[in-house]
């Protein structure tokens, strides 16, 4: 009995290792990313999050830059609170003016005539699907900035904007907390559906270029020195990815941005096979325990519910024959087979 065990246990090491060798790839991935931002001449900010398991890579993710266009997705989070809570609605409306002259930078209201009325429904979707300034600035004015403020506060952060200047200073790890209030609200009333359908639709992405085969909600932000993407990426193990760049004169902001999109897919993507592997794992280590009645004590020691366990194929016996149907079922699920233990050897008629 004691070598039948010995055999059972070595058949099993070999099987557990098989099924879950150790993980280096994802190690791998994140150095590449490592030595990608690290080798960049400018300032860069980076995070790569998960709801599941939270920050799987950051760098200087606490360090703030310009926060050019991006800011205009936490305005909208803030909009949708306050329109939530029956502070104006999407049909009232505003007029564009010579007074919004000067407003300019990028979008088309300030391409169209004077007089022209627009819907904060339109504002919201122009400011985030066109990055458009004399939106995002009408809608700052209709809403104001002093309870947008008050928010940054309740989120923890010391930025603000004002009536000089409708953007601030902002990290990587306070836009991820953004994108994730939009993603989080997405469904949750025609606002944000309004917002969301902006943002998967934007105009500009040089991540969304990078990585076509995904749905890809982006924001992005260009203006005075900086190049900022903010993206909420729908793969199979969605991610959310902020890259806050620095504009080089050499133009390596794109080829950083187009570099991180790449590798910081494959991040994700290592880091949730290696998260199988060690829930593939820890399953298998708990069917093993199940069968602990080879271990130590041997047959004499075991109660009939454990020998009936051990006796997989129901004659009487238990050996070889036992472990061998045991190493098959494990062989099975490691292969990604469904069936429970029990509904695997009835499958063969064994039980």
């Amino acid at each position: 009995m004691k070598k039948l065990v010995s055999v059972f246990l070595s058949m099993l090491v070999c099987l557990v290792n098989l099924m879950c060798p150790s993980a280096t790839y994802a190690i791998n991935a994140c150095e590449k990313l490592d030595s990608i931002v690290k080798s960049y001449p400018e300032e860069c900010s980076v995070i790569i999050y998960t709801e599941d398991d939270g920050t799987l890579y950051s760098y200087h993710a606490k360090n703030k830059l310009y926060s050019a266009s991006i800011i205009k997705l936490t305005y909208a989070v803030y909009v949708c609170q306050q329109i939530e809570s029956g502070v104006y609605s999407l049909d009232d409306t505003m007029i564009y003016t010579a007074d919004w002259d000067g407003e300019g930078g990028s979008g088309i209201i300030q391409y169209q005539p004077y007089g022209t009325s627009y819907t904060v429904r339109e504002l919201l979707d122009y400011s985030l699907r066109y990055s458009d300034n004399v939106a995002y600035f009408m809608l700052t004015y209709l809403f104001d900035r002093a309870g947008f403020n008050e928010m940054l506060s309740e989120w923890g952060s010391d930025s603000y904007i004002s009536y000089d200047s409708a953007f601030t200073d902002i990290n990587a790890d306070f836009m991820k907390k953004s994108m994730l209030e939009m993603y989080t609200h997405r469904n949750d009333g025609e606002c944000w559906e309004v917002c969301w359908d902006a943002l998967m639709n934007s105009e500009t992405s040089l991540v969304r270029n990078m990585l076509s085969n995904y749905d890809i909600a982006v924001k992005y932000g260009s203006m005075d020195g900086v190049y900022h993407e903010v993206c909420y990426v729908d793969s199979d193990t969605p991610y959310i990815l902020v890259v806050l760049s620095a504009i080089s004169e050499t133009g390596e902001n794109g080829r950083l941005i187009r570099n991180i999109a790449l590798y910081a897919d494959d991040v994700v993507k290592e880091h949730f096979a290696d998260r199988k592997n060690e829930i593939n794992s820890m399953k298998l280590k708990n069917s093993v325990n199940e069968y602990a009645v080879f271990l130590n004590d041997g047959i004499g020691k075991m109660n009939n519910e454990q020998k009936k366990k051990a006796d997989v194929n129901g004659d009487g016996v238990i050996n070889n024959d036992d472990v061998n149907l045991i190493l098959s079922y494990y062989s099975y699920a490691s292969s990604g087979g469904t069936l429970s233990q029990k509904e695997f050897f009835n499958s063969y008629q064994l039980i």
